[in-house]
């Protein structure tokens, strides 16, 4: 098949959506098909051609709302060229998928679109973008919800849509299955106890949040280490800053930044407790990393994470985030029994191989559909 992937980023650019993309587009790509990723230009971005995927840029930024800048026109060229057996479009709010909707009923191909959460649902700048939301997703073929009971999938059926598909996110059993780096040795982690967070240094990331149930929590047998990057564009729009001051002033905190991914791989398997404060998700990649670890999760109830509450502690305060931490490093048979239990499910259900073979699976089925007509 020759698929059309399309999302705002793309490696060398690290985020949830940028790894999804490139999770399914180079697992098809190794199948023995032809798969294009449309995203935008990055300046650190020198190859054309990444693990088999053909990556096409574009000088484009916003979206329907905010206002798309850039000149649209090759990238609608692209979309309308009539060269694709699939296309999916990777998040909504994004240039990528708005310049897509006008356009719908004019594609032959197999269309599918994934929406990841709608985060701006409830803000009223986006009232109208929501309104003729509904117009839109009944053009195409599936929209790929990643749980079952987020605001994304209650939208949906709330406006009659038939074509919803429920295929989750996941972690790379490449990666998990793998032989543990020695992290505590490599970053001088000494303590009994090592408490883990993932996240890059966006206010709503809830890093916050984590750092004041850490100090709650007042022990000494912990260190609490933060692996993410500062804010793309600077410094002052991200927590990084104010981060890196709690850290200094703060007993047992470790603020870490280009950490290697394989360092990254270890810290989760390092790791006794996986904690998050985010404040907006839809299926965060990091939860499904802390199961394929069998590291149980303290998070907030952002996304789906409420779905898979049974691998971990869900709560809603530092407060409670610091007695839940209390509570499984007071019992070590309860993590162990958790641990066991969320690898198990991560390797029956998450793993990348399982979930792109779902989308293979999809993406046959429709385009056969379309070409029978």
């Amino acid at each position: 098949m020759r698929i059309l992937h399309t999302v705002q980023g793309y490696p060398p650019v690290i985020g949830g959506s940028e790894e999804v993309v490139r999770q399914l587009s180079e697992r098809l790509a190794a199948s023995g098909h032809e798969v294009t990723v449309a995203t935008a230009v990055h300046p650190q971005r020198t190859e054309r051609r990444l693990n088999g995927v053909t990556i096409a840029e574009f000088e484009l930024t916003g979206n329907a709302v905010t206002g798309v800048h850039g000149d649209p026109r090759p990238y609608v060229e692209l979309i309308r060229s009539g060269r694709f057996d699939v296309m999916m479009n990777y998040a909504a709010q994004i240039w990528s998928s708005d310049l897509v909707f006008p356009h719908l009923h004019e594609l032959r191909c197999a269309k599918l679109f994934v929406p990841c959460g709608y985060s701006a649902l409830n803000d009223p700048a986006y009232a109208g973008y929501f309104s003729a939301l509904p117009e839109h997703l009944r053009r195409y073929d599936a929209v790929i919800y990643l749980s079952a009971s987020y605001q994304d999938t209650r939208f949906g059926e709330s406006h009659g849509l038939t074509n919803g598909r429920i295929i989750p996110n996941g972690a790379d059993e490449r990666e998990f299955d793998g032989p543990a780096g020695d992290f505590r040795a490599r970053y001088g982690i000494t303590t009994p106890y090592l408490l883990l967070c993932v996240a890059n240094h966006y206010p709503s990331k809830g890093h916050r949040l984590v750092l004041e149930a850490f100090r709650r929590l007042n022990r000494r047998d912990c260190t609490l280490v933060i692996i993410g990057q500062p804010h793309p564009v600077g410094l002052r729009r991200g927590c990084y800053r104010e981060c890196r001051l709690t850290a200094w002033l703060s007993r047992g905190v470790r603020l870490l930044s280009d950490v290697p991914r394989a360092d990254v791989v270890a810290a989760y398997q390092a790791a006794d407790l996986f904690l998050f404060g985010s404040q907006i998700e839809c299926a965060p990649l990091v939860i499904y990393e802390a199961m394929a670890s069998g590291t149980p999760f303290v998070s907030t109830p952002c996304g789906n994470v409420p779905e898979l509450a049974e691998f971990g502690a869900v709560v809603d305060s530092a407060d409670a985030m610091a007695g839940a931490t209390r509570r499984f490093l007071d019992h070590a048979d309860e993590r162990t029994s958790i641990s066991r239990r969320a690898r198990e499910a991560w390797r029956t259900h998450y793993t990348w191989e399982r979930i792109a073979g779902r989308y293979e699976e999809l993406y046959r089925r429709l385009a056969g559909a379309r070409q029978a007509a």
